[in-house]
C-alpha cells in the first residue's frame, strides 16, 4: 500500500547509503542475466552505526523485474561493511544513474527501494547493458579493469566504485573486515 501513496503524491525520495539513519534502509534488487547465467538477488542495507548488508537468494520460479524485492526466499549472509564500501555503494549508483544502459547481451536490472519506518517513501530503477563495469574480486582482493573503465568517467570516480556483488563476493570468502586500502 505504501508505493501506491508515494506514486501518486509524487514525492518520493532516496536516501545515501552514506547516511542512513537507524529508521531507514535501503533495498536493492537485482537481476543479471546473460547468456550463460541468470542470477537474483536482494539486498538490504539498514541504517545503524555500523553498517551491514543482508545478502539473499531470490527464488527464480515466477520471479519477474517488478517482483524482484518484494520478499526474501534465503538469507545467505549478513555481512558487516567499511565506510569505504558504504561510499561505494553511493557510487555506484552514482555510475548508474549516469551511465548509457549499452547494448550488451549481459543485461542487468537494479532496484533500489527506500524506506523510512519500514514504509517505502521511493524508488530508482536502472538497467545496465554496458557491460562496462568490469570490477571483481581474485584472491580476496578487488581487481578493477582500468583499461575498460566507461569512456569519461575518471580513475578516482572508478575506483571508489563498490558493487552489492563484490560485497556478496567477499562474504562468500569468508573475509570479515574490507581493508581500507587497497594493495
Amino acid at each position: 500500500m505504501a508505493w501506491l501513496f508515494v506514486a501518486a503524491s509524487g514525492a518520493a525520495e532516496s536516501l545515501e547509503f552514506a547516511t542512513l539513519k537507524e529508521n531507514e534502509a535501503i533495498v536493492i534488487g537485482y537481476s543479471s542475466q546473460g547468456c550463460f547465467h541468470s542470477v537474483e538477488r536482494k539486498y538490504v542495507l539498514r541504517g545503524s552505526a555500523r553498517a551491514t548488508l543482508a545478502v539473499y537468494e531470490l527464488s527464480s520460479a515466477g520471479m519477474n523485474f517488478e517482483d524482484q524485492y518484494r520478499g526474501p526466499q534465503h538469507l545467505l549472509f549478513r555481512i558487516k561493511l567499511s565506510p569505504r564500501e558504504v561510499q561505494g555503494l553511493d557510487a555506484y549508483r552514482s555510475y548508474l544513474g549516469a551511465m548509457s544502459p549499452g547494448s550488451c547481451t549481459t543485461v542487468e536490472d537494479i532496484a533500489f527501494g527506500y524506506y523510512r519506518n519500514d514504509v517505502k517513501i521511493g524508488e530508482e530503477r536502472f538497467r545496465d547493458a554496458s557491460c562496462a563495469l568490469r570490477i571483481y574480486r581474485q584472491k580476496g582482493k578487488i581487481v578493477r579493469d582500468q583499461e575498460s573503465r566507461p569512456y569519461g568517467m575518471s580513475e578516482e570516480i572508478y575506483n571508489k566504485i563498490v558493487t552489492p556483488a563484490l560485497i556478496e563476493a567477499r562474504g562468500m570468502e569468508k573475509i570479515e573486515v574490507e581493508p581500507d586500502e587497497e594493495e
